[in-house]
């Protein structure tokens, strides 16, 4: 029950983000509001576990958002996932979300043709991490376009279901 739920607000999250870039909040506390109703009530797994995937979904884009790589619409669409589905499941969704995310991103990228700019930029980015200053500024966003990250959820979402469901094949496992 609760991945159908999560597919069906994954894909009306989907058409806003596509059409609007944004995901709306009342969409996104609907799927909190229904992941916490379905497991106090449905399940025996409780309210705890409810709050547990949120959190863990809050968390697992906390960093991404922070950098401004995905907006606040989609940590509250990943926190409402979480919600539904627990903090295991929600991690796998993110692993998911995350090889699709990135295939999109590089698509883009090369499609822009921005490709030697944005390894200098990662290059920077990494020796900054591991000496402590500032290397070089390369710039402002090497890539003009963005994705509409709720697309690569939704897709990350079904790679996910069916890998575990056909295959047998899960990411996480703990």
């Amino acid at each position: 029950m609760g991945y159908v739920i999560s597919l069906l607000l994954l894909m009306v999250a989907t058409i806003h983000d596509v059409k609007e870039r944004r995901i709306p909040n009342k969409l996104v506390l609907l799927g909190l509001s229904i992941g916490i109703l379905l497991n106090m009530t449905m399940t025996d797994r409780g309210v705890l576990f409810s709050f547990m995937g949120m959190l863990v979904g809050l968390i697992l884009l906390v960093i991404p958002y922070s950098m401004g790589g995905i907006g606040a619409g989609d940590v509250k669409l990943l926190a409402s996932i979480g919600s539904i589905l627990g903090p295991i499941a929600v991690m796998n969704v993110f692993a998911w979300t995350a090889i699709v995310g990135a295939v999109f991103a590089l698509v883009l990228i090369v499609r822009e043709q921005k490709l030697i700019l944005c390894l200098r930029k990662f290059r920077a980015y990494i020796l900054t991490i591991f000496l402590g200053r500032k290397i070089i500024d390369y710039g402002e966003g090497a890539v003009q376009s963005s994705i509409p990250y709720a697309l690569p959820m939704l897709i990350g979402f079904v790679l996910m279901m069916m890998f575990e469901r056909y295959i047998g094949i899960v990411l996480l496992q703990f």
